[in-house]
């Protein structure tokens, strides 16, 4: 302390000092970080965003903006791994203090100045529908009191919130952006994949009244009883419930043996030549193998509980927020099942 003549306290979001940081200079961290910065929000992600400019390019802007903002958000993270040669777990655990210090303080002034706001996190605000003059004043004293430049990054039509950064956000263009959600993972069984595109695109014609809201519940209830109807029948393809992962390696250097690698192991065994690169189709199976790949599977071998596990946890991400019951649905078309069985 004796040798610094600027030190400043971190708070984290309660105001509780967590560290004390010298400010006499700026170090070549923060130097090269801001560099990163200023590239990518005053020039790749202002160009990607540039309509005037062909979509091929405005992607290629786009690419690069987005992998400029993972080496960013990663900076902060690397101070407070062991391997790493700066360790300094101070230095994470501050940046993440200061974070949370922002953000919940941004909320209080957007509060303060009238505006509604329905979800902040991490970097971002979510504003319900925003005066100009109110969203004016938030921009002008997060600039002043935190030397950060917010702006308004997307308006949606209407948004669906799931769980903390997962949203389905439609703009007035009708467009979709889908954040955090499992539906939109690539390794999705294509039966599961199908109707939650399905539910989105529900989603999309929602109107700001309540009939409008009823009639897509009802058009999300019918795509869900479809898909348990289809999956408790079997009637479906090995190629409908297949998950697909590529070999990134020998089958012989994985450490692990993730169900991708077990069912190219069956296929070796039974003369089938994989290599790193090839994707490997796999279905989820009864008995000890527990997955086995489509070459080798049976429809009536297929786990159909498994499945049913991994379409509801898929899709009650979007049905809680619509107030729609996986529980009511599924309980009433089992009853209706057995009934049917009971008959026959």
């Amino acid at each position: 302390p004796g040798l610094c003549r600027k030190l400043e306290d971190v708070r984290d979001e309660s105001g509780r000092i967590l560290h004390r940081v010298c400010m006499d200079f700026e170090g070549i961290t923060p130097q090269m970080i801001s560099i990163l910065r200023e590239f990518r929000v005053r020039v790749y992600k202002k160009l990607a965003k540039d309509r005037g400019l062909p979509e091929d390019v405005r992607s290629w802007y786009d690419v690069v903006q987005s992998a400029m903002k993972v080496f960013i958000n990663a900076s902060y993270g690397v101070f407070g791994h062991a391997s790493f040669p700066f360790y300094t777990p101070s230095l994470a655990e501050s940046v993440t203090a200061l974070g949370r210090h922002v953000i919940t303080s941004t909320v209080r002034i957007a509060e303060r100045y009238g505006l509604r706001v329905l979800y902040g996190d991490t970097d971002s605000l979510f504003l319900w529908n925003p005066d100009p003059e109110s969203l004016g004043n938030l921009v002008r004293e997060v600039s002043e009191k935190f030397k950060l430049e917010i702006e308004v990054d997307k308006s949606y039509k209407h948004v669906v919130f799931a769980l903390k950064k997962n949203y389905v956000g439609v703009k007035e263009d009708l467009s979709v952006d889908i954040k955090g959600l499992m539906g939109k993972k690539r390794n999705v069984p294509e039966i599961v994949k199908s109707v939650f595109s399905q539910v989105v695109e529900a989603l999309r014609s929602i109107e700001p009244n309540p009939s409008s809201v009823d009639l897509v519940k009802e058009k999300v209830k019918e795509s869900v009883r479809t898909l348990y109807l289809k999956l408790k029948n079997r009637d479906l393809s090995l190629e409908d419930v297949a998950y697909k992962n590529e070999l990134s390696k020998e089958l012989g250097e994985y450490k692990s043996e993730g169900p991708h690698v077990k069912a190219a192991k069956m296929l070796l065994a039974y003369g089938r030549q994989v290599r790193p690169g090839d994707i490997i189709y796999y279905v989820k199976v009864k008995g000890r193998e527990r997955v086995k790949p489509i070459q080798l599977a049976r429809i009536d071998e297929i786990d159909i509980d498994e499945y049913v596990k991994v379409a509801r946890s898929t899709l009650e991400q979007l049905l809680a927020p619509l107030g729609v019951s996986w529980d009511e649905i599924a309980g009433a078309l089992s009853l209706d099942l057995y009934v049917r069985g009971r008959g026959s």
